[in-house]
C-alpha cells in the first residue's frame, strides 16, 4: 500500500510542484488549499505525513497543526512538516510548540523535500512499531503464560468494572470458580509437563465452548473462574454443568498416554445473592466451589446462605 501525503497549500504553483515530486516518488499525494478541507482529507483519508503551509486565509496552518493534534491520538500519530516563506526563528518555535515535527522554506528543494519526507516517514514507522510493542506487553501483562487466559490482575480490574456495569444496567453478573479436581495425582502421576498439558486443554475446551460475552481467567495453578454477564445463577448452571460434563469424559494425551481429569465449579450471581462488591462475588463462588469439592467433587454448586457452615 502506497504510504500517503497530504499537501495543504493555497500556492498551486507550489501545490503542483510538490505533487509532480512526490507521486514521481511513489507516493500518494492528495491535496486541500484551505484548513477546512485539510480537516475534512485528515479525517476521511488519514494521511502518513502532512505538508503544512503556515500563511493561509481564514485558518492558518498552526490553527490546522493544532486541530490535527488535538484530534490525534498515540494511535494514528501522523509527522507535520511546515511550509513557510518565513525562516525565522520566531515561526519555527511556534510551529514546534503548536506539534510540527519539522521545516521546509519556501522555495523548496526537491532534494531536500524528500528528504525530509522520508524521514518523517520513517519516524511515524518507528513511533508504529513502539505503539505495537506497548501494546504487545500491555497484553502480555495481563495474560497467563501457559494458557494464554486472562490473569488474576486482569481479573481483579476486570471484576470491579463489570460488577458496577451490572449495577448501572440492572444486570445480572455470574462468577464461577474452577478448580482440576486431585489435580496434584496428575503430576505425580505423568509429571509436570503432562499437568501443563492438562492445563492448556481445559483452557482451550473452555475458550471453545465459552458465549460470546464471557471471560475466562486463570488466578492460578489449577484454577479457573469464567465471569459471566447478563447471566443468572441458573442460567450459569446450566452453561457450566454441560462443560463439567463434557470435560470429565474428555482425554487429554501427553507423550502417548491418556490423562483424564474432572473438575468441581462454584456460582455466584449479582444480584440475587446480596452481592456487596466484586470481593464479595468471588468469595461466595469459593465457597460455592468449596461445597462442591467437599461432597464428591465433579460437582457443581450454586452459592446459599445455609450451604456452608
Amino acid at each position: 500500500m502506497k504510504e500517503k501525503i497530504l499537501i495543504v497549500d493555497d500556492e498551486l504553483d507550489i501545490v503542483h510542484l510538490l505533487r509532480v515530486l512526490l507521486e514521481t516518488e511513489g507516493y500518494e499525494v492528495n491535496v486541500a488549499e484551505n484548513g477546512e478541507e485539510a480537516m475534512n482529507q485528515y479525517h476521511n483519508n488519514p494521511p502518513d505525513v502532512v505538508l503544512l503551509d503556515i500563511m493561509m486565509p481564514e485558518i492558518d496552518g498552526f490553527e490546522v497543526c493544532r486541530q490535527i493534534r488535538k484530534h490525534s491520538s498515540s494511535d494514528n500519530y501522523v509527522p507535520i512538516i511546515f511550509l513557510t516563506a518565513k525562516g525565522d526563528q520566531e515561526s519555527k518555535l511556534k510551529g514546534f510548540e503548536e506539534g510540527g515535527d519539522d521545516f521546509l522554506v519556501k522555495p523548496v528543494s526537491s532534494q531536500e523535500v524528500i528528504a525530509r519526507v522520508k524521514s518523517m516517514l520513517r519516524l511515524k514507522q518507528l513511533h508504529d512499531q513502539l505503539r505495537e510493542k506497548n501494546a504487545e506487553l500491555a497484553e502480555m501483562a495481563i495474560r497467563d503464560g501457559l494458557t494464554g487466559l486472562y490473569n488474576l490482575r486482569y481479573f481483579n480490574k476486570y471484576l470491579n468494572e463489570e460488577l458496577e456495569r451490572s449495577k448501572r444496567y440492572s444486570r445480572s453478573l455470574s462468577c464461577i470458580g474452577i478448580d482440576v479436581d486431585l489435580f496434584k495425582r496428575v503430576n505425580d502421576l505423568y509429571g509436570h509437563p503432562a499437568g501443563d498439558c492438562v492445563l492448556i486443554g481445559i483452557a482451550k475446551h473452555m475458550l471453545d465452548r465459552k458465549r460470546c460475552n464471557d471471560v475466562i481467567f486463570r488466578p492460578s495453578g489449577d484454577e479457573y473462574i469464567i465471569l459471566a454477564p447478563e447471566t443468572t445463577a441458573e442460567e450459569a448452571y446450566v452453561y457450566v454443568e454441560r462443560l463439567r460434563k463434557e470435560l470429565a469424559e474428555k482425554e487429554f494425551i501427553y507423550d502417548g498416554k491418556k490423562v483424564q481429569v474432572t473438575i468441581s465449579l462454584g456460582i455466584s450471581s449479582y444480584p440475587e445473592q446480596s452481592i456487596m462488591d466484586g470481593e464479595d462475588l468471588r468469595k461466595k463462588s469459593d465457597k460455592a466451589l468449596y461445597y462442591s469439592k467437599i461432597n464428591g467433587r465433579n460437582r457443581t454448586s450454586i452459592y446459599r446462605e445455609d450451604l456452608i457452615g
